[in-house]
């Protein structure tokens, strides 16, 4: 059977479960959750009912508070009762589920209506007659032989009392029951959990250890394969017979090896290849340097004790740029070697940097290079912090258009890393434009306009990206334009790592 097949089976299986699992806790969570808006609709039940009954209360002190006093300001308890009774009862009627539930609210509501209707609306009425005239006095006078002391609305009123006392003592006992459905819903929910969660959990480790047994030794003899090849045995190869997927990877894994054992060979030849080639480049590069600062002093030599200061300065700045050319190509051998070969940091100020960098471009008299004080010093490698510096500077007073070209170099530490800006108010880049501009040979204007290779800001993206850091430019059509790259503070080389052998 294919590793695949395998693989699918057991999934299909873990999928099976979980169906079975899931569909459980969805139909005990159904089940629990009805008998909450159970228990729920109980407590607002016995709620509802207790307003209800005060109600109640309510209306019939009213009507005696009437009766005793002659005063209607007493019968507001009877009015706000039966718009508390008006208002609630819907509600309560709504919640209930029973039809035995539903016929005595039916019969509460039918006795509370009988007490208006027979007594209270009558009382109040004769009452009010009897404060007007003889006549109505002699009526109410009947009214309160006839039924009052026959105590025909107290036998009603006890009647809707004994009538909701036995509603909701009937609701009390269904809301009890629902409780403890709910909680035997939830200890059966509890259980069922622990229940499936161990089945899960046996099922689980049974397939884990079926697939373990298929692959562990297998994907243990290409763990120390591939830790054989990180410490340079190129040589090392995996013999497995079985027909899977397994083996599909083992044969490419053997192929890999073959391929990395050559190409590593190649490599070597050609990294010697590139030191000769370096070495004869920067040879022929020094020797005109040298011609150069051999010039200059035969010059001094034959002018003798009669050169002018000028002179005599201009001389020495041909001879220290001079010297500072052959340390820059001394500088770009050791950058050629990255990844190859590790260059030393030092400890420096970029301010100091800048300064011998502008000073050895030398801008024209109507250029103007600010430098601010407040450029850090840090670690790291010199040339290559000089490279980004020397790329921004010269690009930013060669393709300045403007009559006084002003250039801008600033710099300041962060939490983590180093952020320096090279800003000038030449003619700007169009937004389009801001990524095209790291391109290798990419210029903004024609080579016959301005003498220009296309390579420097593909370098200073190249080393920025090598040590971790960004740039970026800031700028629009007409506006000038400002880099702005970081320079991390600790800047860590991945080292590779043999992989662990797995446990058996």
């Amino acid at each position: 059977m294919k590793l695949v097949t395998k693989i699918y089976l057991a999934f299909g299986f873990i999928m099976l479960v979980l169906t079975f699992v899931t569909a459980s806790f969805m139909l005990q969570s159904s089940i629990v959750k009805e008998d909450v808006t159970h228990a729920i609709d109980s407590a607002e039940i016995l709620r509802l009912s207790e307003v209800i009954e005060k109600a109640i209360i309510d209306a019939e002190t009213g009507v005696r508070g009437f009766q005793i006093s002659d005063n209607e300001a007493f019968l507001e308890p009877f009015y706000k009762g039966q718009r508390d009774y008006e208002a609630t009862y819907p509600q309560l009627m709504a919640l209930v589920r029973t039809q035995t539930q539903v016929e005595r609210l039916t019969a509460i509501d039918t006795t509370f209506d009988h007490w208006l209707n027979s007594f209270a609306y009558q009382a109040i009425e004769l009452q009010r007659q009897a404060l007007l005239s003889r006549e109505g006095d002699a009526a109410y006078e009947a009214f309160r032989v006839n039924v009052v002391r026959a105590g025909i609305g107290r036998k009603i009123m006890d009647n809707v009392r004994e009538q909701i006392a036995t509603f909701e003592k009937q609701e009390t006992y269904l809301k009890e029951a629902r409780m403890k459905e709910m909680n035997s819903s939830l200890r059966l929910t509890e259980n069922l959990s622990i229940a499936l969660t161990v089945v899960c959990l046996i099922v689980g480790f049974f397939i884990i250890q079926v697939l373990v047994k298929a692959i562990r030794q297998r994907l243990l003899t290409m763990a120390n394969m591939a830790s054989e090849i990180s410490e340079g045995d190129f040589s090392v190869r995996i013999q497995d017979e079985r027909n899977d997927e397994i083996s599909i990877v083992s044969s490419s894994l053997n192929v890999m090896a073959q391929h990395l054992e050559t190409s590593f060979n190649n490599l070597k030849k050609t990294n010697s290849e590139l030191d000769q080639f370096a070495y004869v480049v920067s040879h022929d590069l020094k020797a005109p340097l040298r011609a150069i600062n051999s010039l200059a002093e035969w010059i001094e030599e034959d002018l003798g004790t009669d050169l002018e200061p000028d002179v005599l300065r201009n001389l020495e700045l041909m001879r220290g740029r001079v010297l500072r050319m052959e340390n820059l190509i001394n500088g770009i051998l050791d950058y050629s070697r990255i990844g190859r070969q590790e260059l030393p940091k030092q400890h420096f100020s970029t301010f100091q940097l800048v300064s011998e960098l502008v000073d050895s471009l030398a801008p024209a008299s109507h250029v103007q290079v600010n430098i601010s004080d407040s450029l850090p010093a840090l670690t790291a490698e010199h040339i290559l912090l000089q490279q980004v510096f020397a790329n921004l500077i010269s690009n930013a007073i060669k393709y300045n258009d403007k009559p006084h070209p002003e250039v801008t170099i600033g710099g300041r530490a962060l939490a983590d890393r180093y952020e320096f800006w090279v800003e000038d108010n030449g003619p700007g880049i169009a937004r389009e434009y801001h990524q095209k501009i790291f391109g290798i040979f990419q210029t903004m204007e024609a080579r016959d306009t301005k003498e220009s290779t296309g390579v420097g800001l593909a370098i200073v993206k190249k080393i920025l990206d090598e040590k971790g850091g960004s740039v970026r430019v800031e700028s629009g059509e007409g506006t000038g334009s400002r880099f702005v790259f970081t320079w991390p503070k600790e800047t860590q080389q991945l080292k590779t790592k043999a992989p662990q052998a797995l446990p058996v």
